[in-house]
């Protein structure tokens, strides 16, 4: 028998520069805030790592927040990766 594959908990797209989130859809780590001025999704990415490391946050997870952020280059993909893991607003 074939394996099976985790259930895919990719978040969807954002679409606006904060999400509104249902109880279901509240980040991984909720209490992790992060602002931020910038809309390079590197930066998002550099600044939640930041955060989850200040917070005390394993750092086996915060590897597996960085690993599962730059499985891709898209931006709003980044973006909905970093909102499925911590409070992120962005004020532009």
């Amino acid at each position: 028998m074939a394996a099976q594959k985790p259930p895919d908990r990719r978040a969807s797209a954002p679409t606006g520069e904060r999400r509104s989130r249902q109880a279901s859809d509240a980040p991984r780590y909720p209490d992790v805030h992060v602002t931020l001025r910038s809309t390079n999704p590197y930066a998002v990415v550099s600044a939640v790592r930041h955060a989850l490391r200040r917070s005390r946050v394993d750092q086996s997870e915060v590897a597996r927040f960085s690993d599962e952020a730059f499985e891709t280059e898209e931006p709003q993909r980044m973006r909905a990766v970093c909102d499925s893991w911590a409070d992120v607003e962005l004020k532009v």
